[in-house]
């Protein structure tokens, strides 16, 4: 992929470009068949139907500038996991953690902390 591929898939903006090449650097370094293993895992794995069965605290995240996973999909996991909290992250594209990561790393300690 061209940098300007990962910018548009991680959602970068001009600002991040470090997050950019960390993400290339850390993909770059799996093993090839591991990846595309990986990637066809994404792509056919569909649990939808048994999110019912989820009876534990959830957290679903999403970016509010996620171009690479509908927020449907983050809806539809909020609707089908009973208690589930939702926050629509500021700001942020398809890898919150890394654009977002000391706002993102809080939500997940203060989630964990009310669920302990």
């Amino acid at each position: 992929m061209t940098e300007e591929d990962w910018d548009r898939v991680l959602d970068v903006k001009p600002d991040q470009r470090d997050l950019r090449a960390e993400a290339t650097n850390r993909l770059g370094r799996n093993a090839k068949r591991s990846y595309l293993a990986g990637m066809l895992a994404v792509i056919t794995f569909d649990a939808r139907r048994e999110l019912g069965r989820i009876h534990c605290p959830a957290l679903v995240v999403a970016g509010d500038r996620d171009t690479t996973v509908p927020r449907s999909a983050a809806d539809e996991l909020r609707r089908g996991i009973a208690g589930a909290r939702f926050v629509l992250m500021e700001d942020s594209g398809h890898a919150t953690p890394y654009d977002q990561p000391n706002v993102f790393n809080r939500l997940v300690l203060d989630f964990l902390a009310s669920v302990a």
